[in-house]
């Protein structure tokens, strides 16, 4: 058994991750405070054009990522009476909008390897009714795009990607090995900029990605109240708008975030060097159309889960289940008969998601392994 570190290893560090840039932060926030536009100011526009040429598609900053799944769904008239695919093993937020709009979510089952949807269980859940299909790029890995696109494309059916936990990660053509950014990929894409995704704000923010100008305006339109001018309202729509302050603060951590990127993978490397001699342990896989941010580490685990988290966190290891309880098992789903979904089970059942940020050290990841190996000894 490992020394225990001489510091707390957190699930997230954000003041280990904000000290080295808090001169830059102070001074970004200092100048929204000097100028006082906390609302659409230039520090708005600036980050969405920075994010757009990075991604290589147009951006528009909302207050939070379930807002921009919820306008991403009322740009494309979904409502009453249409589906919508989506997986049960993702949080609530990928369900609420699609409920918000009077559609119907449709669940589909996740791959055992990847935790990402099962492309041929969704080819089976496809309706004459299915008008969006929306995949979750779960933990940071892409989902099996060039499927769900084949599967999209052939049905005329719009595909919305959730991207909140994905922004860096890219989807590669297997064949001529063409990296594309997630949220780029489908008719729009969702981000979330909370505190703890790997490129988060100082509180909500959200932005939605698209590369139709059509589909960009009527985003526009709808966040800002459906107005195409001020005081002239074309369609009902809502508040939405990344405020300044915070477009200040991602300008600044946005020019982190592929070197915290970096970090992330090295930080995996680290735990699937030391866990991979572990039969009990099965590692996330990352299929050769992929890229991974690690926004969580999650392992499935052959014991019993629930002890072996509590010792975990009991020995200072902050593990976490990401996530307990399949969206189709919570309350407004209690009352309707909803197929069972075996793969989203069984992962559930087995998962434990290990700490995993750019701030980690290998002294960390070796304490966090030891403790583990430790626990399934037979």
């Amino acid at each position: 058994m490992s020394t225990h570190p001489s510091r707390p290893i957190y699930d997230v560090d954000l003041k280990a991750l904000h000290d080295p840039i808090k001169a830059e932060l102070d001074l970004a926030i200092g100048n929204v405070l000097q100028h006082q536009r906390f609302i659409n100011g230039p520090e708005v526009k600036t980050f969405e054009k920075e994010l757009g040429d990075y991604l290589g598609a147009k951006v528009l900053g909302v207050a939070n990522g379930s807002d921009a799944l919820l306008i991403s769904l009322l740009a494309l008239d979904v409502g009453a009476g249409d589906e919508v695919i989506v997986p049960s093993f993702s949080y609530f937020a990928s369900v609420e909008a699609i409920l918000r709009v009077g559609a119907k979510p449709v669940f589909v089952d996740i791959d055992l390897k990847t935790y990402t949807v099962d492309v041929g269980d969704l080819m089976s859940k496809v309706t004459e009714r299915t008008k969006v299909i929306m995949p979750v790029h779960i933990y940071g890995l892409a989902c099996d795009m060039k499927g769900i696109l084949d599967i999209a494309k052939s049905k005329g059916i719009y595909v919305i990607e959730d991207a909140a936990q994905a922004i860096g990660s890219r989807y590669i053509d297997v064949e001529t090995r063409r990296k594309r950014y997630l949220s780029t990929i489908g008719d729009i894409g969702c981000i979330s900029f909370f505190p703890s995704k790997n490129l988060g704000c100082f509180g909500d923010g959200g932005a939605i990605v698209t590369k139709d100008e059509d589909l960009l305006e009527k985003v526009r339109m709808i966040a800002n109240h459906g107005q195409v001018s001020k005081y002239q309202h074309e369609i009902i729509g809502l508040n939405s708008r990344l405020d300044t302050l915070q477009a200040s603060v991602l300008l600044v951590k946005f020019r982190c975030l592929d070197q915290w990127n970096i970090k992330r993978k090295i930080v995996a490397e680290w735990y699937k060097e030391l866990l991979g001699v572990n039969e009990k342990i099965s590692l996330p896989i990352v299929p050769d159309y992929a890229e991974h941010v690690f926004h969580q580490f999650t392992i499935l685990i052959n014991a019993d889960r629930d002890q072996v988290l509590n010792e975990l966190n009991q020995r200072g290891v902050p593990a976490k289940l990401y996530y307990p309880k399949s969206i189709h098992e919570q309350k407004p789903f209690m009352e309707e008969v909803i197929e069972p979904l075996s793969n989203t089970k069984r992962v559930q059942e087995r998962m434990i998601s290990l700490p995993i940020h750019p701030t980690l050290d290998k002294q960390d990841v070796e304490y966090v392994c030891n403790v583990l190996l430790d626990l399934l000894k037979d």
